[in-house]
């Protein structure tokens, strides 16, 4: 059998660093020798809310997974362990003017992912592995390669004109649109912190992105196309009532003036 360590995690895992704390508590031990009654003992005592469990739940099942495929375990025990049951509440989205305040308070590592995830409702994994070669401000199209998709399948995203405008001046031939996972996450949280928002939701700029969209456009079809998602059905009941066509208008007239970009036009 293979030691539980460092060395079973294959290098596509997206979220290493979910794994830390249960390395920590068990990075010594054999993969065969764990059991569902470990995996519920270690969920049930981590001091973070239940989305926050769910992905740690998600990561381990993982992790057993590639196990099981190295033979490193017969089984994996994160199947029968406990279940982690998040309350679905509405999406979570942020008000056009705290958009703009964050966009205003964004470094030049931090401001493109910020701008891509609220504008173009991309995902955050699909944004760290974002290539300045896959956007096109002239023809106004952002490309997903299947190979960078959470749905491994290819897409276009249509850019709005102020999501053009934001992205102008930081645009390159080629390279990565955020330095690291850890300077962007850096970056995003100091400018929620610069910009007074206290609260922040879960996948608040894809939220955000397909609240607005669906209020401007009123085409759940559309939406889901650029979202990636494959119930348009879904997308309308979800997102339809939750903000007002003329607070879209706002948001999709947040757009920096005089090259400035602390000088934020929004109506």
């Amino acid at each position: 059998s293979i030691p539980l360590l460092l060395s079973l995690i294959p290098s596509t895992f997206a979220q290493p660093a979910t794994l830390k704390k249960f390395l920590d508590a068990y990075g010594d031990w054999m993969a065969c020798d764990f059991s569902p009654e470990i995996i519920d003992s270690f969920l049930s005592t981590q001091n973070v809310g239940l989305q926050t469990r769910k992905h740690y739940r998600a990561a381990i099942h993982q992790l057993f997974q590639h196990a099981v495929i190295l033979n490193a375990a017969t089984e994996n025990p994160v199947a029968k362990a406990m279940k982690i049951r998040v309350k679905t509440d509405e999406p979570g989205i942020l008000k056009p003017a705290q958009v703009a305040a964050l966009l205003s308070h964004a470094d030049n590592d931090t401001l493109p992912g910020l701008a891509i995830s609220f504008f173009a409702g991309v995902r955050r994994a699909e944004i760290e592995r974002l290539d300045w070669s896959e956007i096109d401000i002239k023809g106004g199209l952002i490309e997903i390669k299947a190979a960078k998709a959470k749905t491994a399948q290819r897409r276009f995203i249509a850019m709005s004109e102020n999501l053009k405008a934001w992205l102008a001046p930081h645009a390159s031939p080629g390279g990565k649109v955020t330095p690291s996972h850890a300077i962007w996450r850096k970056g995003q949280k100091k400018a929620r912190l610069d910009a007074g928002i206290a609260d922040w939701p879960h996948n608040a700029g894809r939220h955000s992105f397909a609240s607005y969209h669906l209020a401007m456009n009123e085409d759940p079809g559309k939406l889901a196309m650029e979202l990636g998602h494959p119930d348009p059905r879904l997308l309308f009941s979800r997102y339809r009532t939750l903000v007002s066509k003329k607070s879209a208008a706002s948001f999709w007239n947040i757009t920096p003036t005089a090259g400035e970009i602390t000088n934020i036009r929004t109506a």
